[in-house]
């Protein structure tokens, strides 16, 4: 018997971790997120935001608080360009305005926004919605029946193991995840031969 069943289990609490709780949320489905790092992003790390993903988060009720959020960081409206150094001389311009021709197609326009002040909000929304998630715990096994998964999770502070039963797993723990897979030499997980 396992010690937690759930709709879906979601390993990996980042970007794609966290909006899938959250829409997952947003529509009734109870789902279990377990990540290995104890909190949200601590560095930058992505930063700029196309009109969709704006609309995804205008869905969510998050748009507003987003776009406050980013212009707290950056001024926006921003180029992408070449430069010889930061104070250097312009070498090529890429895209004069990053939200040109885009007023046109979405109400959402496209914002700077980075990974650290994002996350802390998805995270947040999707709580409220019934989302549940666990920081600093690692997915340590799975197996897949016809009918679920079945997975080994710890708390990585106590120790303290649990098993989850899901009807779904999703895997959003990135490019570094260790594929849960036995394999004879290393590879990409996203290109195995032997996950499909």
């Amino acid at each position: 018997m396992p010690d937690i069943e759930v709709p879906v289990l979601i390993v990996g609490g980042s970007l794609v971790g966290l909006s899938s709780a959250l829409l997952l949320a947003r529509q009734g489905i109870r789902t279990l997120t377990v990540e290995h790092h104890r909190g949200t992003a601590i560095h930058p790390r992505a930063a700029q935001m196309n009109p969709r993903t704006l609309e995804v988060l205008r869905s969510v009720g998050l748009d507003q608080v987003a776009l406050r959020k980013s212009e707290e960081q950056f001024v926006q409206e921003g180029a992408v360009m070449a430069v010889e150094a930061l104070a250097g001389k312009e070498l090529a311009w890429y895209v004069p305005n990053i939200n040109e021709g885009t007023r046109e197609v979405s109400p959402c326009p496209r914002v700077f926004l980075t990974q650290n002040l994002l996350e802390p909000l998805l995270k947040s929304r999707a709580q409220e919605l019934g989302a549940e998630l666990r920081f600093g715990t690692d997915m340590l096994s799975f197996e897949q029946d016809a009918d679920s998964v079945s997975a080994v999770i710890r708390d990585r502070d106590s120790g303290t193991a649990a098993t989850v039963r899901a009807r779904y797993m999703i895997a959003a723990d990135g490019s570094h995840s260790r594929c849960a897979i036995p394999c004879k030499s290393p590879c990409s997980a996203a290109a195995c031969s032997r996950a499909a």
